[in-house]
């Protein structure tokens, strides 16, 4: 991670770690760590050690995102969320269609909703289909009852 996000370079630590022949020699790494990492604003190396058992999942993740971050940054979305996430959102997707002239806009025939939709679904549908981006909040409707025939 310091190599890739700092541009540092260890070279001493890539192979055998410094010894006296009797061992590592553990005050020398950490001498060598800190002369390293000083300069970077943030950081700071505390002779102190931790034990813990690791999981690597989350490494692979972030080592999957940076090996991926042009392929990923193809995607609008994404893009805005890797080079400028403290800045707003310009969706280029267009604005929603009103629900109250959806019937004027889209015909109902080239609608595709494998389940009931009311008319801000079905705008929300649009401007999905549109290539608009945007986040849909929502709940659900409580089941309707079902009458059985007496």
């Amino acid at each position: 991670m310091l190599r890739i996000d700092h541009g540092l370079a260890m070279p001493e630590f890539e192979g055998d770690l410094p010894g006296n022949g009797s061992g590592v020699d553990v005050a020398q790494v950490w001498q060598r760590l800190r002369a390293h990492v000083r300069d970077i604003q943030g950081w700071e190396v505390t002779e102190r050690v931790v034990l813990t058992t690791l999981s690597f999942t989350k490494y692979l993740m972030w080592k999957d995102l940076v090996d991926r971050t042009e392929d990923l940054k193809r995607n609008p979305v994404v893009r805005h969320l890797i080079d400028t996430p403290t800045q707003g959102y310009a969706d280029a997707g267009g604005a929603f269609v009103d629900p109250s002239d959806l019937d004027r806009t889209i015909s109902p025939g080239d609608l595709f909703t494998p389940l009931s939709a009311d008319s801000s679904q079905i705008t929300a549908i649009v401007a999905a289909e549109r290539g608009k981006d945007f986040v849909l909040f929502g709940r659900l409707a409580p089941a309707r009852a079902r009458r059985s025939p007496i």
